[in-house]
């Protein structure tokens, strides 16, 4: 971050005014601009020019170097003026760089004030798009102090994408305002020229300026309110507290000269502004020299020290609260510290920080069907009645299975991470009202690795139900395998456990409860470590004969040996107001977690790696 254009208007009369930064050659009067008028009025700093708007008074640069200036990103104009708004004629410019006409002259950035009516002002920044269209910009409006008086005027411009632009600006040390733009695409050619006091359209000099133009500063980054406020009392308070030390000091009898034009009032003004400055830095450093307050060259010296990447295009806000929050993660692991190390990159109140630690169980009441949780297809068929989950299918639907990708039918399932099913246990209460030949509800199991997948459950075939398992193996549908075969449609409880042999499975059967089950045991399943857990209904045929309405109930996975118990997450739920710094946020908990544990932050409870602002396997319910 730096200043880019610098002029203090400070050189004796009848010098070109130059650019101490170096960016712009000297001033020059062209054709079509008449020189300003110099002034020595001591409140100024060190003087400035008057520019009469009739006269289109002002001045224009060339860059030192092709494109020094162009700035088509974030971008603060600070100026220190009168305005002269009884002898103003229509817009006035102040600064634009760009003289129009071309794509080497298009307007890169610019501001302008304009008499809004009853006393008061407006400010407004203007640029093109890089097609030379003007991009429309709603202005800030300031209460005039007077043709006289001198106000320091700040703009400010942060280009957050190329729909998304947002301005600010301040008088004095107000905020007057903040607006947004859609007109991020911008413009300005390499070639371009910086002018002050009047602006170029279409060939023909317009919007001269009326008042008095000083210290005219141009910067690459966006200042922030802090910054502004520690501009504006250091030239108000601390540098004029110099100068008037300084006369305080002078021995009695020393000679002394109120008029600006004077060596002696000259030296006197140039000493005391520097005491000033020395005062203003001081009292700046201690306003705000912690990270939380801290801008431009301070933020990064911060950022070194608590190991944070340095990017000056990322909002100074967002970088602020990543500091903080590196800071604060030193004051313990506890879920208070957590909370308030995650609060800002997160944009929450502490407690608003849901922390989600899990445990090696999944149960649903299904009070509600939380999405997040459950993936449902097809879309509308799967719904929470009465606290338990419902399925519909209408008859000639396609339930025939395929696995994903490109499966035409994903069934109803928990995405539970596991890693080690040693005691895996699932069950679920299963009932219908209609089940069509050749279809199977009960408990499903997947494995997003191989891409095999179990069912455990009732199936309806040849007139009568039967209970068994199936399963697909490398892209092989199996037949269903008959355990026992009940002589009536009624409730079935259903539960799963891992055998102590890779692939082999216990499935026990009840129509009382979970307390009293019949069981048989399974060899040779083939899935040794299913990763998604929940709920199917399928079918063999392509075409079912008659409505399915299932109705599953108490569903309950336990995985004790599961890396489950290993994660917690901080959670920011969806449709809070704000904006989540997700990378700030995650480098935090970097530090924060132990090197053993799985540890987020999240915006789903089921980011997984194709999601949209997801961090690639920072998923709670599929990732692992």
């Amino acid at each position: 971050m730096r200043t880019v254009i610098l002029l203090p208007f400070a050189e004796p009369d009848g010098v070109a005014p130059s650019d101490t930064q170096g960016t712009l050659e000297d001033l020059a009067v062209v054709t079509g601009l008449s020189r300003p008028a110099r002034v020595l009025d001591p409140s100024w700093t060190g003087g400035g020019y008057t520019y009469v708007a009739a006269d289109l008074d002002g001045w224009t640069a060339a860059d030192a170097a092709a494109g020094d200036s162009i700035l088509q990103r974030d971008v603060t104009i600070q100026v220190l003026l009168a305005f002269d708004l009884t002898n103003a004629t229509g817009p006035a410019c102040v600064v634009c760089r760009g003289l129009d006409g071309s794509a080497s002259e298009y307007y890169a950035w610019g501001l302008e004030l304009a008499d809004a009516g009853g006393g008061n002002v407006e400010v407004r920044w203007l640029w093109m798009s890089a097609a030379g269209t003007l991009a429309a910009v709603m202005p800030g409006v300031y209460q005039h102090p007077g043709d006289t008086a001198e106000i320091l005027l700040t703009a400010t411009r942060r280009r957050v994408s190329t729909t998304e632009v947002v301005c600010r600006y301040y008088a004095n040390d107000r905020l007057l305002a903040e607006v947004s733009t859609a007109d991020g695409d911008i413009g300005g050619g390499t070639t371009g020229h910086t002018s002050v006091g009047a602006r170029k359209v279409a060939g023909t000099w317009v919007n001269g300026f009326s008042g008095v133009i000083d210290q005219l500063k141009v910067t690459d980054y966006e200042m922030s309110a802090e910054e502004v406020s520690a501009v504006w009392e250091r030239m108000t308070v601390h540098q004029p507290n110099g100068v008037i030390a300084l006369r305080a000091l002078s021995p009695p009898g020393a000679p002394w000269s109120r008029n600006p034009g004077s060596d002696i009032a000259k030296f006197i003004n140039v000493a005391g502004q520097a005491l000033g400055l020395a005062a203003a830095r001081a009292e700046e450093l201690r306003q705000n020299g912690l990270p939380h307050r801290a801008y431009a060259d301070t933020i990064g010296p911060w950022e070194q020290l608590a190991g944070l990447p340095s990017n000056d295009r990322t909002p100074l806000d967002t970088r602020r609260s990543r500091i903080v929050a590196q800071l604060s993660r030193d004051n313990g692991y506890a879920p208070p510290q957590i909370r308030q190390a995650l609060s800002g990159p997160l944009d929450l109140a502490p407690d608003d920080v849901e922390l989600i630690e899990f445990s090696p169980h999944v149960a649903d009441s299904f009070a509600t069907l939380e999405t997040e949780r459950w993936h449902l297809e097809p879309a509308g068929s799967w719904t929470a009645s009465g606290g338990a989950l419902v399925l519909h299918r209408a008859a000639g639907s396609d339930l025939r299975y395929s696995p994903p990708p490109g499966g035409t039918l994903s069934p109803c399932h928990a995405r539970l991470a596991v890693d080690d099913t040693t005691d895996l246990l699932a069950q679920v209460k299963v009932s219908w009202t209609s089940l069509p030949a050749f279809s199977t509800v009960g408990l499903f199991m997947h494995n997003r690795r191989t891409n095999d997948s179990l069912w455990f459950g009732v199936r309806f075939e040849g007139g009568i139900y039967k209970i068994g398992w199936q399963q697909l193996k490398a892209g092989v549908l199996s037949a269903f395998t008959v355990v026992e075969t009940p002589t009536t449609n009624v409730v079935h409880y259903l539960r799963v456990t891992k055998g102590a042999a890779a692939g082999d499975y216990t499935l026990r059967w009840s129509t009382i409860g979970f307390n009293s089950m019949s069981s048989a045991l399974i060899v040779g399943a083939g899935m040794a470590a299913p990763e998604n857990v929940g709920v199917a209904a399928m079918s063999t045929m392509a075409l079912i004969g008659s409505d399915l309405d299932a109705t599953f109930d108490d569903f309950f996975v336990r995985a004790p040996r599961s890396r489950r118990a290993f994660h917690w997450y901080a959670l920011r739920a969806p449709g809070l107001p704000g904006a989540a710094d997700l990378l700030g946020a995650n480098t935090t908990m970097r530090t924060i977690k132990p090197a053993h544990t799985h540890a987020y932050a999240i915006t789903s409870r089921s980011l997984l790696c194709d999601s949209d602002g997801s961090v690639c396997d920072g998923g709670p319910m599929g990732a692992i």
